[in-house]
This record gives C-alpha cells, sequence and structure tokens, in this order.
C-alpha cells in the first residue's frame, strides 16, 4: 500500500507512542545510582609504607656462577591517610544575571585562595613542629602528634633502624649550628647532606 501524504499525522502520533514507551521503560531499567555515582579510577583512601633501609648483594659473579640474591632491613612502618576538604561555594540566580563586579569569579577564586593557603600552611606546621613530640591543632583544627613510629620528633638526631643498632639522625643543620631557625640555608643544607648520605649508603652496600 503506498503511503499518502494524509497519512503523515496518523504515523506521526502511532510513533510518538512506541517512542514514549520505549523511553519510559528504558528510564525506568536506568541505574540512577551507578550513573550518579560511578568511579572510573578508584584509589585506596589509606596507604601503608614499609621503609627499606638499604638493598646489597650486589657482587662480582665469575662465569658459569649463580648471581647472588640482594637482601634489605626492613625499618619501620607507617600509615597516609587522605583527607577530604571542601566548601559550597554559594552562587545566586541575581549573582548570575547581574554579575557585573564578577563576583562569581571572585568567590571561588578566594575560596581556592584560602584552601591553597591552608594546605601550605599545614605542610609547614610539620617543619614548625619538628622538634615537638607533644600534638598541636592544625589550621583545620585537627590534633596532630608529630612524632614517627618510633616516638621521636621529626627533627630526632637518634632515631633508629628496628631491625639493627642503626641510628639515623633528622636533625637540622644549616652548615654552622644546629637548631637554627627554619631558613632557606638549613633546608639546603639538609637537602645536601640527604643526598650525600644515600651516596655513602649505595657505596657502604655495594
Amino acid at each position: 500500500m503506498a503511503l499518502k501524504v494524509t497519512d503523515y499525522a496518523a504515523l506521526t502520533t502511532y510513533l510518538d507512542g512506541v517512542m514514549n514507551e520505549v523511553r519510559d521503560i528504558k528510564v525506568a531499567e536506568m541505574k540512577t545510582s551507578t550513573m550518579l555515582f560511578n568511579v572510573v579510577d578508584e584509589a585506596r583512601r589509606t596507604h601503608i609504607e614499609q621503609l627499606l633501609h638499604g638493598v646489597k648483594g650486589i657482587e662480582e659473579v665469575a662465569d658459569g656462577s649463580a648471581f647472588p640474591r640482594l637482601t634489605s632491613d626492613e625499618g619501620d612502618q607507617f600509615t597516609l591517610t587522605q583527607s577530604q576538604y571542601g566548601a559550597i561555594v554559594p552562587v545566586t540566580q541575581l549573582m548570575r544575571e547581574w554579575d557585573q563586579a564578577e563576583q562569581i569569579t571572585e568567590i571561588a577564586t578566594s575560596v581556592m585562595d584560602e584552601a591553597m593557603d591552608k594546605l601550605d600552611q599545614s605542610y609547614a606546621d610539620i617543619l614548625l613542629n619538628g622538634f615537638a613530640t607533644t600534638a598541636y591543632t592544625d589550621v583545620w583544627g585537627k590534633s596532630i602528634t608529630p612524632t614517627g613510629p618510633d616516638a621521636l620528633a621529626l627533627f630526632s638526631a637518634s632515631h633508629t633502624n628496628g631491625t639493627t643498632s642503626t641510628t639515623f639522625s633528622n636533625l637540622v643543620n644549616d652548615g654552622t649550628n644546629n637548631n637554627p631557625a627554619l631558613s632557606r640555608s638549613a633546608i639546603v643544607n639538609e637537602r645536601a647532606r640527604g643526598l650525600k648520605c644515600i651516596r655513602l649508603s649505595i657505596s657502604q652496600n655495594q
């Protein structure tokens, strides 16, 4: 049977009904919770780190001999737990309509600046309390105990391995003085000392 122009209206109504029925069925079958809260990349909130104090075992290998196995000493274990910080930025209908002074941009920029400043301060507090062993309250209002697994301060001069009698020092020195005021020279000198210790450790283990 040939399709006539006069059939278009009825056919359109029929097709609309079919499409609406299919839509209703599909919407009813949708798993909205999966769509809204689906996380493609998953990450653990808590990380357990294991310190390793040196690896050794590299030796000269004669022809036909088996390669030696590497050995290492495990040190302290510590746990890192991620935290989430945020805030709701209020944006009103009138702000969008009358935003001649770019209020939305100012508010968003201001709250981001505050967040980054607090993150920087929380990291700085770790160094500022590097000689302390009692808890302090950080910028987020959380109580932080500035000691490691061995109950010693970060900048203690007597951190121990845990499996051997080796003693490690996190003491700050600016090249002349121990326990100086926190400064660029102190940080530069400690970075240089740390790199030197790493090279010595590798040389000794080999």
